[in-house]
This record gives structure tokens, C-alpha cells and sequence, in this order.
């Protein structure tokens, strides 16, 4: 029954350190995933918005010099030439698709380019496959006023890929940290339960009267420096037990001699009495016979 309390101590540090250190791997991991996978989608943002505005410069001149025909070729030959991109569309003020990488899209309408925009953005969107992707969308000026638009689609696939590798990666590494981290808070939980487990049992032999017990704890820390001081306890406790024994014995020998003393006092003074030739009689203050002589 005593090896639960020392039992549920060890459990305790050990439960303390390792939540401490969960903390320390989990929290900064997590924000360190977070930040990268910001950092990421906010460079594919970039990079699109960039790659879609001078998009829309080389068609805007194109369409300046009344090549639209070279259209198709110029958005199918970014596509191809961009691995980031997966479809690129060039529309009309009212928002229909003149040329497009994916030529079933051709001929049909954007319903939020039937106007066409006043400047370049980007937006993260889910495409029809509910897979995420960015938007870029620029708009295509010709002389100065906007002709239509040019549109882009980044998918963040690649982008996802990479952020679960990443996250795998650090889980991985956090495991790793974490099974060297409980063992060390394993030692380290033993190496404080221990001490006070030896001290706790030297208190209960202290407390049965065994004074010779000694805890054998030779740290140099706090827990060493309290063993130091329990053990000059027990050892003064164990001369002083030890001076008090000697001094018990010889005030009974002391008692042992005086009553003997007395005892002969006793008999001498008797011997005396019953010796007498004349009689004696002990009185008390009332008069009562106390004692007296056969004479």
C-alpha cells in the first residue's frame, strides 16, 4: 500500500515533463506548418497575378495589331511553357471566350467577365473538382480602354503536395524529439522520485525508532543537499538515542544501588532494635504503635 504514493509522485513528473514537451514540439510545429503553408499559397498568389498581368500586355498588343487569331496559340503555347498553370482564356468585353487552352471552353461565357475588370487580381477558388486553385485575372486594353480580359488557373495541388510532405516530415521529427524526450523525462522523473521514495521509507524506520537507516543519496542538487540533512538527522537522533539508553541504565543501576543501600540501613537499624535489651516503642503524632522491640 506505501508504493502508491511514490508510485502516482513518479507518474506525475513524468506526466507534467511530457506535456511540457508536447507543448514545446506540437505548438511551434503547428505554427511553422501554418506559416509555410501561408507563405506558399501566398507566392502561388503572387506568382500568378504576375504571370497574368504580362500575360495580358502581350495579348493586348496582339489584339493592337489585330492578330487574334495568334491567341490560341499564345495561351496554349503559356500553359505549356508554366507548369503552375493548368487552363488560360482570353475573353471579350462581354465576357465570351475567344481563346482558351482548353478549346471546349472556347465560344462559351464567363458570367463574371461580362464586364471586363479594372484591374489585375487573384483569389484562391475550388475549382469543379472541388480541388483548390488561384484565380489570376487581368484585364486586356487595347488603346488604352478594356477590350476583355485574360484569365488563368493555378491549381494548389503541387502546392498541397508539398505541405503535406512537409507536415509529414515535421510529424515525423516531432515523434522522433518526443520518444527521445520521454525518455529523458523518464530518467529524470526517477531520478527525483527515487530520492524522495528512500527518504519517505527512512522516515518511516525514523518513525519506528530505527535511527541507524541512512538514505544514500549522493547528488550534489537540492534533493542531495535535503538527504545530507535528513542523514545528520537520523545520526544525532541515533547519538542522542544511544546517550539517552546509557543515561537510562545508569540511573536504574544508580536507583538499583541506593535501594540496596537502603535496604541494609534498614536491617542494620532492625538487627539494632530487636537487639535491644530495653523495650522500644514507635509512636506516631496521635499515639498510634508504630513499631516496637520484643524486649
Amino acid at each position: 500500500m506505501r508504493r502508491a504514493p511514490r508510485a502516482r509522485l513518479f507518474w506525475r513528473i513524468s506526466s507534467i515533463q511530457l506535456l511540457l514537451l508536447l507543448a514545446a514540439i506540437a505548438i511551434p510545429a503547428a505554427l511553422t506548418i501554418r506559416s509555410s503553408s501561408h507563405l506558399l499559397h501566398e507566392q502561388a498568389r503572387g506568382r500568378a497575378f504576375a504571370t497574368a498581368g504580362t500575360a495580358a500586355l502581350v495579348a493586348s498588343d496582339m489584339l493592337a495589331s489585330a492578330d487574334v487569331d495568334a491567341l490560341g496559340g499564345f495561351v496554349a503555347m503559356l500553359v505549356h511553357q508554366d507548369a503552375s498553370l493548368s487552363v488560360a482564356s482570353v475573353t471579350d468585353r462581354v465576357g465570351r471566350i475567344l481563346a482558351s487552352s482548353d478549346t471546349e471552353r472556347e465560344g462559351t461565357t464567363i458570367a463574371d467577365l461580362e464586364h471586363p475588370p479594372p484591374r489585375t487580381t487573384a483569389r484562391e477558388i475550388f475549382a469543379s473538382s472541388r480541388s483548390a486553385a488561384i484565380e489570376a485575372t487581368a484585364p486586356v486594353l487595347v488603346s488604352g480602354e478594356p477590350w476583355g480580359a485574360l484569365r488563368l488557373e493555378a491549381p494548389l495541388a503541387p502546392i498541397e503536395v508539398e505541405i503535406r510532405r512537409a507536415t509529414i516530415g515535421t510529424i515525423v521529427s516531432g515523434l522522433i524529439l518526443l520518444t527521445f524526450g520521454a525518455l529523458a523525462a523518464t530518467w529524470l522523473a526517477r531520478s527525483v522520485a527515487r530520492p524522495v521514495e528512500r527518504l519517505s521509507a527512512m522516515a518511516q524506520e525514523v518513525a519506528r525508532g530505527n535511527f541507524a537507516v541512512r538514505s544514500d543519496v549522493h547528488s550534489k542538487d537540492e534533493v542531495g543537499a535535503l538527504a545530507t540533512a535528513f542523514d545528520d538527522m537520523t545520526r544525532e537522533l541515533h547519538v542522542s538515542n544511544a546517550q539517552l539508553k546509557q543515561y537510562s541504565a545508569s540511573l536504574e543501576q544508580k536507583v538499583a544501588e541506593r535501594t540496596s543501600a537502603l535496604a541494609e540501613n534498614e536491617a542494620r537499624i532492625r538487627s539494632i532494635v530487636d537487639s535491644a535489651l530495653e523495650a522500644l516503642i514507635v509512636l506516631d503524632r496521635s499515639g498510634r504503635i508504630l513499631d516496637f522491640n520484643p524486649a
